[in-house]
């Protein structure tokens, strides 16, 4: 939950691949495919987190675009502001 009030979640799709939503409420705000760091069987990589973090702080603080993804799809830099 970010701000008490936007559910953040991110699913895996398929090995390496993952989709993130953030909610307001029933309401979808954003959605976008992501590659992962690693298929970890125990949990998302710190690294996957801290850029999942930062894509959903630049979209709930009303930013017009959310952190670059690289080729990759990784997150590069931080939020745009």
């Amino acid at each position: 939950m970010l701000e008490g009030r936007y559910r953040v979640t991110v699913h895996l799709l398929r090995p390496y691949r993952g989709k993130l939503t953030i909610r307001d409420g029933e309401k979808l705000i954003h959605s976008q495919k992501l590659a992962l760091m690693y298929h970890a069987v125990f949990g998302p990589d710190a690294e996957d987190v801290s850029g999942w973090q930062n894509i959903a702080t630049a979209i709930v603080d009303g930013l017009k675009h959310p952190p670059e993804l690289r080729r990759d799809g990784r997150v590069a830099g931080h939020p745009v502001v």
